[in-house]
């Protein structure tokens, strides 16, 4: 059985607290399309994927901010 999409992704608000930003905020950059991974709506929901923001997290760290 193969695993469900969701459980390789992040939703906004998880994703928020992986970057360090707030929940509104995460949002609005979403909405002016200035987030640096790509954000997927599924089910209606949207979700980032667990891969992007990982390795956008580990470039950050090893480039700094």
């Amino acid at each position: 059985m193969a695993e469900p999409i969701e459980s390789g992704t992040y939703s906004l608000p998880d994703a928020a607290r992986r970057l360090g930003i707030g929940v509104a905020t995460i949002y609005e950059l979403n909405r002016r399309g200035e987030l640096p991974v790509p954000v997927l709506k599924i089910g209606g929901r949207l979700r980032i994927r667990k891969a992007d923001l990982e390795a956008y997290l580990a470039a950050r760290v090893s480039n700094g901010p």
